[in-house]
């Protein structure tokens, strides 16, 4: 009894040293059989510390001692504690590889579920590993695996506030609507409760749906409404500000590239400009060279524009393993599974990275970056050219007299070219004009317009985090005051990263 409990202790504390020590001066020491009171194994800790040589030492130990055969061995790698934790599930909340692979080659079972019915792909989810998480998909772990209350990886998640595997997940085909069993939450209600904003935008861009209800008839927005988090209300009630209205933006909810927004800017123009053109222009000579050399300009950028490649990052055509094995997570874009170089961002709208990312332009449908930046600020001079062309001429028009006197007031098409136009020119000048405005700031700044609109929300990020914190503080103290103490998810491992080594308390 005082040898397990020294040799508990000395796993406890992590000391592989003397453990090693002690081992080799004896070899028939039954570690196989020492167990915590809650039912932690010498190799559970192992696992938890995550110590691949401790763990090493163990495995060997026990296979050449004549005190445990091979059937015995198999239940020692797969031994089950109080709350049904193996050793492999251990390794996968600790995201190391190299011990998974070890107990795996042994014979460890990726099958075994907890108590709760959380896998191996829960437990490196919990942990926040990526790479460990696509390890368990690529050996045929399903990315919707559910425990026994439903609650897939993604749930779990965003629960937690793991931002980048909630990012990675999605990609990779988790399902977005998934309900829980006993409250009905999807994704969306977990990460709107938990405060984790971020998570709630990347999930509304998704397109999950954001009017599934649980089974108190809540949705998400009754739930952000009932915290008070009103940065989350306002995403997830899609509210379109100026940003978001003039494309330097993603609302908060998925986008699909469409030509809608093009055909509409092109056909008002275009329209615009015959009209002026056919019953306008020709009464104005000194104007005609000018108007229809900045309005030819003008269409031959904007084809440049549609048809020219705005800087989409080449594939390097390496796995996704290839590329955690060789970059940081940050260093990689989860959708397009491939290295993310410095100043690029994926347009959700392009499913594209861009290179120096500007923001996608709606009404010529493509993104502005590197390689088109340029010409996009040529475009909107020469259109605001074009435009103030056009208005000069119709007001010129106006005061023109003829030979026989004042303009032929009755002409019905010179009239309508005039109100056609004019309205046109008004709704679109101030828009293109602020547009440039921002493009000239950021050429003098050497910023993009995502940078600098990053860079202006980064301050107001801070101040919702901190609000967040608050209302979460004031949550926790009211929870304590009733009768359950239990987490929603009722998880073993909660939202703390490190809450294991609480249940490793040496009691034996």
């Amino acid at each position: 009894m005082e040898k397990q409990k020294e040799i508990l202790k000395l796993y406890h504390d992590n000391n592989d040293k003397q453990i090693e020590e002690m081992l080799k001066s004896d070899l028939n020491i039954p570690i196989h059989k020492f167990q915590t009171q809650k039912q932690f194994t010498v190799l559970h800790l192992a696992c938890l510390h995550n110590n691949k040589k401790l763990t090493e030492l163990t495995l060997t130990y026990c296979r050449n001692s004549n005190l445990i055969n091979q059937t015995q061995m198999m239940e020692f790698i797969n031994i089950q504690n109080k709350d049904g934790f193996t050793p492999l599930h251990m390794a996968s909340f600790k995201g190391n590889l190299e011990i998974i692979k070890l107990l795996l080659q042994i014979g460890a079972n990726v099958n075994i579920q907890t108590n709760t019915g959380l896998s191996v792909l829960h437990m490196s989810v919990q942990g926040d590993h990526i790479k460990t998480s696509l390890f368990w998909i690529n050996q045929n772990i399903p990315i919707d695996i559910l425990d026994y209350n439903h609650q897939t990886p993604l749930i779990c998640a965003s629960f937690l506030g793991c931002q980048q595997m909630v990012n990675f997940l999605i990609p990779w085909g988790a399902k977005l609507n998934a309900q829980t069993k006993d409250k009905g939450h999807t994704a969306l209600h977990v990460a709107t409760q938990q405060g984790h904003s971020r998570i709630v935008r990347k999930l509304l861009i998704k397109g999950i749906d954001r009017k599934i209800k649980d089974k108190r008839g809540k949705t998400a927005l009754d739930l952000a409404i009932e915290s008070k988090f009103s940065s989350i209300q306002t995403m997830i009630e899609n509210k379109m500000g100026l940003a978001e209205r003039c494309g330097l933006r993603q609302p908060d909810s998925k986008v699909e590239k469409n030509y809608k927004s093009m055909i509409v800017y092109l056909s008002l123009y275009c329209s615009s400009v015959f009209l002026t053109l056919l019953f306008t222009l020709p009464k104005i000579q000194s104007f005609q060279v000018l108007y229809i050399t900045s309005f030819s300009i003008t269409l031959l950028l904007t084809w440049i524009l549609i048809k020219t490649n705005p800087g989409f990052v080449p594939s390097s055509n390496k796995t996704l393993m290839d590329l955690l094995d060789a970059c940081s997570v940050d260093q990689i874009c989860p959708d397009c599974q491939d290295v993310k170089p410095s100043r690029s961002r994926h347009c959700e709208i392009c499913q594209k990275c861009v290179f120096k990312y500007d923001h996608h332009c709606p009404w010529l449908s493509t993104c502005v970056g590197q390689n088109n930046q340029y010409f996009f600020i040529a475009f909107l001079f020469t259109l605001i050219l074009s435009i103030i062309l056009q208005i000069v001429v119709e007001c010129s028009i106006l005061n023109l007299k003829d030979e026989q006197g004042e303009v032929e007031s009755n002409n019905v098409f010179q009239w309508i070219t005039f109100y056609y136009t004019m309205i046109f020119g008004c709704l679109f000048i101030l828009p293109v004009m602020l547009l440039f405005t921002v493009q000239i700031y950021n050429l003098i700044k050497g910023q993009t317009t995502y940078e600098r609109y990053i860079e202006r929300q980064g301050i107001n990020r801070i101040q919702s985090r901190k609000a967040s914190a608050e209302q979460q503080l004031v949550q926790q103290k009211s929870a304590s005051s009733t009768d359950s103490s239990e987490s929603e998810f009722k998880f073993t491992i909660k939202t703390q990263k490190k809450p294991l080594l609480k249940e490793t308390e040496l009691i034996v």
